[in-house]
């Protein structure tokens, strides 16, 4: 999946693995994808987590594994993860 040219989506994608690899099975918040998708911006709560939303239906749509729980968003923990 090349995302060079949507950097949120990668940006997004990069911290749920990092978290993934570091913390299997945590979760991250709509306000953790903000801050790693759109570092600087100043965006009001409802509309960073919009955003984040979209993103990861997008996200979801080009293959990519993620899990919703009450308190955010993983990549599946059951599935095995190989970074190159």
């Amino acid at each position: 999946m090349d995302l060079s040219r949507r950097r949120p989506l990668a940006a997004i994608t990069e911290r749920l693995t990092k978290e993934r690899l570091e913390r299997p099975g945590s979760t991250l918040s709509s306000r953790a994808l903000v801050d790693a998708a759109w570092a600087g911006e100043k965006l009001q709560a409802a509309a960073g987590a919009h955003r984040v939303r979209v993103a990861i239906s997008t996200l979801r749509k080009l293959g990519l594994p993620i899990v919703t729980k009450e308190d955010g968003w993983a990549l599946d923990p059951e599935l095995s993860m190989l970074r190159a």
